[in-house]
């Protein structure tokens, strides 16, 4: 075998080498837990990736951001194409309806995003009333409790019954502060 022969099987066999003991590695280094590894808390991201890939979806979520650069990118070029001083081809009949239904598009894709916030936001509120009247019903049903033990009809249930009035009207205000902070926000 040749000096050259020698160096290639060399350079593959370490290589494979190397291959092979990474995957060793990964098999064998691999920690057994019967646990699952706990999920990072979505409020603090860890790193500056993180940070970033957090950034950028919210971006690509937003009805705005999107769809505004290439509506900015569709009025580039149709100011490009009216600009020039040619006459009017067809090339240029085809890049001026083309961006001005580009433009139209993502005009609609805003207004479609938008109103989808909008009806996923007041589903939400809605969701949040119910669960009000649900807390209120069961308001009602202790002070319906609550007025028996005024009348005469004394159980040995008093102080319990007195002691979940109490902490239900509490509660149902909470929830009905919260749900019209929601509501009044934006």
């Amino acid at each position: 075998m040749t000096d050259t022969g020698m160096t290639i099987a060399l350079i593959v066999s370490s290589f494979i080498a190397q291959l092979v003991a990474s995957l060793v590695a990964v098999f064998v280094g691999r920690p057994r837990k019967s646990q699952a590894n706990p999920a990072p808390e979505r409020s603090e991201p860890k790193n500056r990736l993180h940070k970033t890939d957090g950034w950028f979806i919210r971006v690509l979520k937003s009805p705005w951001m999107v769809p505004c650069f290439f509506i900015l990118l569709d009025l580039y070029s149709l100011q490009k194409t009216l600009r020039e001083t040619g006459p009017l081809t067809r090339w240029a009949v085809l890049v001026i309806s083309s961006d001005v239904g580009g433009i139209l598009y993502w005009l609609l894709v805003i207004a479609i995003g938008i109103t989808w916030r909008t009806l996923d936001r007041v589903v939400d509120i809605e969701r949040e009333i119910v669960d009000i009247f649900r807390e209120f019903e069961e308001v009602h049903k202790l002070l319906h409790d609550w007025m028996h033990l005024f009348t005469g009809k004394v159980s040995s249930q008093s102080k319990s019954v007195d002691h979940k009035f109490d902490k239900a009207v509490r509660e149902t205000q909470h929830k009905l502060r919260l749900a019209m902070r929601k509501l009044f926000e934006d």
